[in-house]
């Protein structure tokens, strides 16, 4: 991925704003927005308050009034990103250098409902007068059952029906019914005992899950609680480990995406046939089967637009656009214009140099932002930061 050829960038969560599509990066914790007529991926706004190109500063963005928020998960703070004037606002959480702090979230009117991974707890931000409250009357009544041993508590897999939100607790069979509006919590044990869930999608009558241990598909009636199985599901690959976690449907069919999993799976909600979308998974493979579990990711976010689905490569960092059809698809890299790089070059320098603790901008780097300055000449350059990081040593060492 160097910088003076192209940069490409990878992603975990996004948001669909009218011809634009808005993501965090995980690495350079800046928001980007691309626009899907011209392709083009512009810098929107870098986290200055934020620690030093930290892994997963937000690993998810909602959109709330014209607002995006950002959910911190190794983040101190909550960030919120004004989607006409790019301003920043930062709102403060308690024990901001945990890490793992929240990861499932839920936009309700102006409230955002944020799911503790790394802590026991459900923050409610109010985007209207920035108010957080902790709902500790709800983390207290967790079933006894599961409290003890328990490192993470709540994970990605959150949905609202109405005003009822839905939320899994981690390597368990139990789900959170939240009322939205009265705070009122209620626990059901679904599934067996051994069962855990990865992945949720609703609709008006009840929740898609995915299992986190096993190839499995169930769907809940939130109406009656009657639960099924879908045995064919049960029959594809697993690893046994977080295999499928995205799903989406449309015009009455179920897609599945593979986390760690090896294929992209159509569900025939009315036939039950399930099908493997080989010519999608071949657009997954890249052959590293030795990288850390999160290089792995296939795929870690896909969206519905209009009649094509927007399915993103977090090993390849590229967009597959599928069709649904003509079933074409396009392979789109996230690329990283070059005239987009000086914006990313001088913020990588400017949190480098203002931040020596934290991290060190290489040669490399440096050079790179000279080769694209184009207003300024390197005796510039180099006097400039210099300076800078003199002035910043002397600082640091009160001189």
């Amino acid at each position: 991925m160097k910088i003076m050829d192209k940069t490409l960038l990878s992603t975990e969560t996004c948001i669909e704003i009218e011809d634009d599509i808005w993501f965090m990066t995980d690495r350079y914790n800046i928001l980007f927005k691309m626009n899907k007529s011209t392709e083009k991926v512009e810098y929107v706004c870098a986290f200055n308050e934020e620690k030093f190109e930290r892994f997963r500063l937000y690993r998810k963005i909602v959109l709330c009034q014209d607002r995006i928020v950002c959910i911190p998960y190794n983040a101190r703070k909550i960030g919120i990103v004004d989607v006409n004037t790019y301003e920043i606002r930062y709102v403060n959480v308690k024990d901001e250098d945990q890490s793992e702090k929240y990861w499932g979230v839920c936009v309700y009117h102006e409230y955002i409902f944020m799911f503790g991974l790394g802590r026991k707890e459900i923050l409610r931000l109010n985007v209207n007068n920035m108010a957080v409250d902790s709902l500790d009357a709800v983390t207290g009544s967790i079933p006894e059952s599961i409290v003890k041993g328990t490192e993470h508590w709540f994970g990605n897999t959150v949905c609202l029906v109405r005003d009822m939100i839905y939320c899994t607790i981690n390597n368990s069979n139990i789900i959170l019914a939240l009322n939205a509006q009265t705070l009122e919590a209620n626990w059901h044990m679904v599934g067996l005992d051994t069962d855990s869930y990865s992945g949720m999608l609703a609709d008006e009558e009840g929740i898609w899950l995915l299992k986190s241990n096993a190839a499995g598909l169930l769907y809940w009636n939130i109406n009656n609680h009657e639960l099924k199985e879908y045995s064919e599901f049960s029959k594809c690959d697993s690893s046994g480990f977080f295999d499928y976690v995205e799903m989406i449907l449309l015009n009455d069919h179920l897609y599945i995406f593979p986390c760690l999993g090896r294929h992209i799976i159509k569900l025939d909600i009315n036939s039950e046939q399930i099908q493997i979308l080989s010519n999608l998974d071949t657009k997954l493979e890249d052959g590293n089967e030795k990288a850390s579990s999160h290089q792995r990711i296939h795929v870690s976010h896909a969206f519905i637009s209009g009649a094509k689905i927007y399915i993103f490569s977090y090993i390849n960092c590229t967009w597959i656009i599928y069709d649904t059809k003509t079933k074409d698809i396009r392979m789109l890299p996230l690329l990283l214009p070059q005239s987009e790089q000086l914006s990313l070059l001088q913020h990588t320098i400017d949190r480098g140099i203002g931040n020596i603790c934290e991290g060190i901008i290489s040669l490399d780097k440096f050079l790179d932002f000279i080769s694209l300055n184009e207003e300024k000449d390197i005796q510039t350059l180099a006097s400039e930061n210099g300076s800078n990081i003199y002035e910043k040593i002397c600082s640091a060492i009160n001189i």
